[in-house]
C-alpha cells in the first residue's frame, strides 16, 4: 500500500499529537450529536479542527460556532497554519466579516482583464 505522509508537525509547535490517528484523504462530512454539555467538543471537535489544520494541502473548513467559542480558541493557531479565518454571524451581523461575492470579478473589470473576470 501507498501511504502519504499528511500530517504536518512545525517544530515551533510546543504540543504534539499524542496516539494512533488514522487518516482519511478522500472528502469527508462529520457530524457530532450528543445532549448539552456532553463533552462534543472536548473529544471530538477540538481535536477534528486541529487534525485538520495540520495537512500539508490547506482545504476549506466551515464550523458551525453559533457561541464563538471555537473562533476564539483557533483563530489564531488557523492563521499561523495559513488558513483565512472568517466569521459569519446571522445573530449579529455586525460581528461579521464583510465580505463582496463579486469583488475579485469587479476588480478583474477595472483593469479591463475580462477573461480573469469571467473565472469569478
Amino acid at each position: 500500500m501507498n501511504y502519504k505522509r499528511r500530517l504536518v508537525l512545525p517544530e515551533d509547535e510546543i504540543q504534539r499529537p499524542a496516539g494512533v490517528f488514522f487518516v482519511e484523504t478522500a472528502p469527508v462530512n462529520s457530524t457530532a450529536i450528543a445532549i448539552t454539555r456532553g463533552n462534543k467538543g472536548q473529544t471530538f471537535v477540538n481535536h477534528t479542527i486541529d487534525m485538520f489544520s495540520r495537512e500539508i494541502e490547506i482545504q476549506n473548513m466551515f464550523i458551525n460556532d453559533p457561541k464563538g467559542e471555537l473562533f476564539a480558541s483557533f483563530h489564531k493557531l488557523l492563521e499561523q497554519r495559513g488558513y483565512e479565518p472568517v466569521v459569519l454571524n446571522l445573530l449579529d451581523p455586525s460581528k461579521t466579516h464583510q465580505f463582496n461575492v463579486l469583488g475579485p470579478a469587479i476588480a478583474m473589470a477595472r483593469i479591463g482583464d475580462f477573461d480573469k473576470m469571467r473565472d469569478y
